[in-house]
């Protein structure tokens, strides 16, 4: 599940337990065209006026074309919208980039006609207000608390951990690359997705680098309790929170992270970002923790911290407090 579901589902699941009525729609509810990082969905053509009009508040998770903006222009006169801001559209081919552009642009002018805006971070909070002057809110992704979680000793190579979905943007041959070579630091990539062909390939040709496909709930534990980083080596904005960071936090693994906006907001509090799409970059970064046990030990501490207090169930509530607000407490 992608960050963006699995912090919907929750935000959902939190709704109902304090006994909302919602019902959800999205690209699996209607055909939908896919090609590479290509998808436009049908779903938008169901937000009927009667649909809409069945309900009291509508809450938007975007962008996402053809359905984080079909749904702003269908829904933001008829009731009370919340617009969710979860990253920037962009993709990995330059001569579309004046094309990501101007869609960036144009749903960051949509948001204004939802009745609240909310970001996960403060640089995404500037970022889709802009000039304008638009009040935009923020409320984190959270995470569970480990209660068995203890700071890592600091000692011996370090055990690099990448985890996510094995697709372009999450840059996962950077990874690999930067940890080619060495004899201080290891490194796992685990995950399936559509390069998982492509990791394998790279990966063979490193003594320390394994891939883990497919890992179930018990093994993703394992895997966070054994290792001293979480790594996020995205290539663009297309990840911008990054969820698995909290995650490998709450276990007590130091963040290394991109230096995207959003991405590094998250890791930069507790431990240490690179350039995106710079291997050697995030070699260097990750030398510096390799080669000093006690910014390992302190690092890893804050990051438990850090992670008990960006919880889901304080994402929940924010939500639920905004969803009274905004829909007048029905």
């Amino acid at each position: 599940m992608s960050g963006v579901a699995a912090a919907a589902h929750t935000i959902v699941e939190g709704a109902r337990a304090a006994g909302h009525e919602v019902t959800t729609r999205s690209s699996a509810d209607g055909a939908t065209f896919r090609r590479d990082e290509f998808r436009l969905s049908a779903v938008g053509l169901k937000l009927t006026s009667s649909f809409v009009d069945s309900h009291d508040l509508v809450h938007i998770h975007g962008p996402a074309p053809s359905i984080a903006d079909v749904a702003l222009l269908r829904t933001a006169t008829r009731r009370p919208v919340i617009y969710t801001h979860h990253f920037t559209v962009t993709g990995s081919l330059p001569a579309l980039a004046p094309l990501y552009g101007a869609y960036d642009f144009g749903i960051r002018r949509l948001a204004q006609r939802a009745t609240r805006v909310v970001t996960t971070t403060d640089a995404y909070a500037r970022h889709v207000a802009g000039e304008s002057g638009l009040r935009v809110d923020v409320i984190p992704w959270g995470t569970e608390a480990v209660d068995a979680a203890t700071p890592r000793a600091g000692e011996g190579p370090l055990r690099v951990l990448v985890l996510g979905q094995m697709r372009r943007y999450k840059g996962h041959e950077i990874a690999i690359e930067a940890v080619r070579g060495t004899s201080d630091i290891s490194l796992t990539v685990a995950g399936d997705g559509p390069l998982r062909p492509v990791i394998e390939q790279a990966a063979a040709t490193c003594s320390n680098v394994a891939v883990v496909v497919s890992p179930d709930h018990r093994q993703v534990q394992e895997l966070f309790r054994t290792h001293d980083v979480i790594a996020l080596p995205a290539l663009n904005e297309s990840e911008a929170f990054g969820i698995v960071l909290l995650e490998g936090m709450a276990h007590g693994c130091v963040p290394v992270a991109s230096d995207l906006r959003g991405v590094a907001e998250v890791a930069e509090a507790t431990g240490l970002v690179f350039r995106a799409g710079d291997p050697t970059s995030m070699a260097k970064t990750l030398r510096r923790l390799a080669r000093d046990s006690a910014q390992r030990r302190e690092r890893s501490a804050a990051s438990i911290a850090r992670s008990r207090e960006l919880s889901w169930n304080r994402t929940v509530a924010s939500y639920l407090e905004l969803f009274d607000e905004v829909g007048g407490g029905g």
